[in-house]
């Protein structure tokens, strides 16, 4: 009888994994290194955005923003790679609990996104404190915990969506589409105005979740987040695992 591995050593054999092709190293090395030139070109752009002011937290999340571009599909590709290329097989026949794999896969995808959103705020304090302030900007170094979760969970959200989408899925070109195309064309709705744009705009994860943190708390707000949670994050988690856990790893 084979002996199921224990979950550390599952865990040590999905890092192995995160990090095995060089599209992956690529696609994470990349997007680490691109926040190092963005850290420095969108402080000294703080004035051309009409910031008057520019705390650490607001710029680090910025940073991570752009970068995103490469951080998203590695991402994805940490849950739906293994099923393009049809390697499932053999991760399934190693390691038979596959609420283990993913539960590891989780752990990982969350790693990496610490890592960045932190690195991106550590940049953006260093950027502030040793470069010249644009003028007109005001540099704010209070630390606030309300200030730091409202920039921080809409950029956290957006990352483990792109985690989810992967999962749910399991086919790497459709879920980079989705994570990276969907969410700018829904920022179009605010051009409908009204009814059409509210509808629109409320399936939108980051603006919801900025206007259920920062604005007065009412049935619409609520509403609002509600469905774009649902949407980005509890469906693609519903889909990811009850697919996981069933799919035939042929």
């Amino acid at each position: 009888m084979t002996q199921t591995p224990r979950f550390s050593n599952v865990l040590r054999y999905e890092w192995g994994k995160s990090l095995a092709t060089p599209v992956q190293r690529a696609l994470l090395i990349a997007s680490y290194a691109a926040t190092i030139p963005m850290a420095y070109a969108l402080y000294a752009a703080f004035p051309l955005l009409g910031d008057t002011a520019a705390s650490w937290a607001d710029l680090g999340t910025i940073i991570s923003y752009i970068p995103a571009l490469l951080f998203i599909p590695y991402l994805v590709l940490l849950n739906s790679g293994e099923w393009s290329t049809r390697s499932a097989i053999t991760t399934f026949t190693l390691v038979p609990r596959r609420g283990w794999v993913l539960t590891a896969k989780a752990l990982i995808a969350l790693f990496h996104i610490v890592v960045y959103i932190t690195l991106s705020c550590i940049l953006a304090a260093l950027v502030m404190s040793y470069g010249t302030p644009p003028e007109g900007v005001e540099v704010l170094w209070q630390f606030s915990w309300s200030a730091t979760l409202q920039s921080v969970i809409p950029a956290l959200a957006k990352y483990i969506s792109a985690f989810l989408l992967g999962a749910a899925v399991m086919n790497t070109p459709v879920a980079i589409v989705l994570a990276l195309a969907v969410p700018p064309m829904l920022s179009i709705g605010s051009l409908f105005g009204g009814l059409g744009e509210r509808i629109i705009l409320s399936f939108h994860l980051e603006s919801t979740l900025s206007q259920l943190l920062t604005e007065p708390l009412t049935v619409a707000v609520v509403v609002s987040a509600v469905v774009a949670t649902t949407a980005w994050l509890t469906i693609p988690a519903i889909l990811g695992i009850t697919r996981t856990l069933q799919r035939e790893a042929a």
